[in-house]
């Protein structure tokens, strides 16, 4: 139940690691529990195994970060404040604190007892990168939490937590991309979307700018992944990807989030439902998106109302071509011939050369056929 979450850390986390939150924290009996070996919260009743609302790591990964490190750990649930002090694996203190409400953890000197997985970790840069890309995820899985995140010292990332995914998506991605982005809403019996994308013309060389999530849980699906891309397909370059943040609501007891240690992998019931469910609904928003190119080359949605029949196109292309022919009777050269072919096509050309002071003009021709929707720019251009 936190509000605010502040994460700062040091030499990209080797040296120290720290977490702070304002939730509901916990007793002096948990925070000493929480320790010990396959100790979870996140069972209550039997019936929970089956229905994983909660977040967090698998019941022992706390005593495992505290077998390798120095971790300290304050906490107060507004009836008492409780300390715990943990060097690799011992316990060395456990007493009253005086702390804010909520729950303060801090990790140091990460695996400096155990040099074989210290080895193991890459530069300082790159594990701060991975800190900051998950953190960058909690944020865009949960828009109505506050995230800050500080690496050595200066303020990396923030969110301010007011439920906003466009203001989260700009602070991450840029405004250009926020005020690109268009809301993802559909839903059938089982599953219900949420989230929100860039127009196709927005997209980015990898896939990490996919960002799905179950019940606002962080996972991994290359299959989903896959399912996103097919919608996308027809819109973007084939070495493109798009950006894109989707979070699937279910019941709890659809999808298995204990498949694997990391819970980034899970098991989704009746798989095949839910991706159809996205492959149609990202589908048909694309397609009922109308968007024309403006001056400055940005992409800019717009309400135009195209016309769909055949007679509808005609309708439309006399209309053009009045003004078009209004265009050309004021404008110099005037000596254009104008035509609309059968297939409901637009053709100009200019007739002949014009000569413009004594300089030659070479005809130029646009041609524009085939189309079941028809908006048109004219542009007359001289070339010297």
């Amino acid at each position: 139940h936190a509000h605010k979450i502040e994460i700062s850390i040091k030499d990209g986390g080797i040296t120290s690691i720290q977490v702070i939150d304002d939730g509901v924290g916990m007793d002096s009996s948990d925070a000493v529990m929480a320790f010990e070996r396959h100790a979870t919260s996140k069972i209550h009743s039997d019936s929970d195994l089956w229905a994983i609302n909660t977040m967090g790591f698998r019941g022992e990964a706390l005593p495992s970060i505290a077998s390798v490190s120095r971790v300290s750990l304050s906490t107060n649930d507004t009836q008492e404040a409780t300390s715990v002090m943990i060097e690799y694996g011992q316990t060395i203190a456990v007493k009253p604190y005086y702390c804010p409400e909520g729950t303060q953890i801090i990790v140091e000197d990460l695996f400096q007892k155990t040099p074989a997985r210290l080895k193991h970790l890459k530069s300082r840069q790159y594990e701060a990168a991975i800190i900051s890309g998950n953190i960058e995820k909690f944020a865009l899985s949960r828009p109505d939490i506050a995230f800050t995140y500080i690496s050595d010292g200066k303020e990396m990332f923030r969110s301010k937590g007011n439920g906003d995914l466009q203001e989260v998506v700009g602070t991450i991605y840029g405004m250009d991309v926020a005020r690109n982005a268009i809301v993802v809403s559909g839903q059938d019996y089982d599953y219900r979307l949420t989230g929100m994308y860039a127009l196709p013309s927005i997209n980015r060389a990898t896939k990490n700018y996919i960002n799905i999530f179950v019940n606002s849980r962080m996972i991994r699906s290359y299959r989903l992944q896959k399912v996103v891309m097919e919608a996308f397909k027809d819109y973007i370059p084939e070495d493109r990807y798009p950006i894109i943040v989707l979070d699937v609501i279910m019941d709890s007891k659809l999808v298995d989030v204990n498949v694997h240690p990391n819970k980034l992998d899970v098991k989704i019931e009746d798989s095949g439902k839910l991706f159809g469910l996205i492959l149609h609904h990202v589908s048909e928003i694309l397609l009922n998106i109308n968007y024309v190119k403006s001056i400055d080359d940005s992409i800019k949605p717009t309400n135009i109302s195209l016309p769909k029949t055949e007679s509808e196109i005609k309708e439309q292309i006399e209309k053009e071509k009045e003004s078009l022919n209004f265009f050309l009777s004021s404008s110099k050269p005037n000596n254009f011939n104008f035509s609309v072919n059968s297939d409901a096509g637009l053709t100009y050309k200019m007739a002949e050369s014009a000569v413009v002071n004594n300089i030659q003009q070479e005809p130029e021709v646009v041609e524009i056929k085939n189309l079941n929707y028809l908006i048109y720019i004219i542009i007359v251009e001289m070339q010297y």
